[in-house]
């Protein structure tokens, strides 16, 4: 199987595990009693930040307008939308932790991504329980550039905490942006036919540069390190 039917079976797989947990289970579920993440302390990533089409500008309003008034529902704000190439760490710094970055790290982002463009296109709604995403594929030469830091990173002083951040594959399979987070364990009914209504739906493309940041997990304190 080549990269890109990985990905496009892992986008159907995980639609397909939504949609029968939304089968099982009408309500909601129990409320979230924390945030999906710390709201002030930062990680390291490594993503993309690109200018927005007019499709997903109005994608993201939509959203907006079906969760307005529910207070468990975040939709992201068109300036907060990123794409995350490679998340190097959990959150634990605060703003004035920016010069503990790894020397390591610095040098593998100089040697592997800086300014280097990454393009996502096919861009599509995809769903988990309680979550909105919009995911695409690469361009081959992001793909296998990405392979490559992932590589180099483990292979560093920066292991561990990749290794702390990801709980799955490293580097996970999607390429994606998250919408919308449902703070339960599962979204309401109007969010998933949504979802089921516009699945066929194509948000085109995005294109911006790799950089190297410190951010929150909503990408409202961000400090770019490269």
């Amino acid at each position: 199987m080549g990269w890109r039917q990985e990905i496009q079976q892992a986008y159907d797989n995980a639609q397909s595990r939504t949609e029968a947990l939304w089968q099982k289970s009408a309500d909601i579920g129990v409320r979230r009693a924390t945030p999906f993440f710390h709201p002030t302390l930062l990680c390291q990533t490594i993503a993309i930040k690109p200018p927005l089409n007019s499709k997903i500008l109005a994608l993201l309003a939509q959203l907006r307008q079906l969760t307005e008034g529910d207070s468990l529902a975040e939709v992201m704000s068109s300036e907060a939308i990123h794409f995350t190439y490679l998340a190097i760490g959990t959150q634990k710094y605060g703003p004035e932790k920016a010069q503990d970055i790894s020397p390591d790290l610095l040098t593998i982002f100089e040697q592997c991504c800086a300014d280097q463009p990454v393009h996502i296109s096919g861009l599509r709604l995809l769903a988990l329980a309680d979550q909105i995403l919009l995911a695409g594929f690469p361009d081959e030469h992001s793909y296998w550039r990405r392979q490559d830091l992932t590589a180099r990173v483990l292979g560093s002083s920066v292991r561990e905490e990749v290794l702390a951040r990801h709980k799955g594959a490293i580097p996970q399979v999607f390429w994606h942006s998250t919408l919308l987070r449902y703070n339960a364990e599962r979204m309401p009914t109007a969010l998933r036919q949504f979802v089921i209504d516009h699945i066929a739906d194509d948000y085109g493309e995005v294109l911006s540069t790799l950089r190297l940041v410190l951010t929150d997990y909503r990408w409202e304190r961000t400090l770019y390190l490269r």
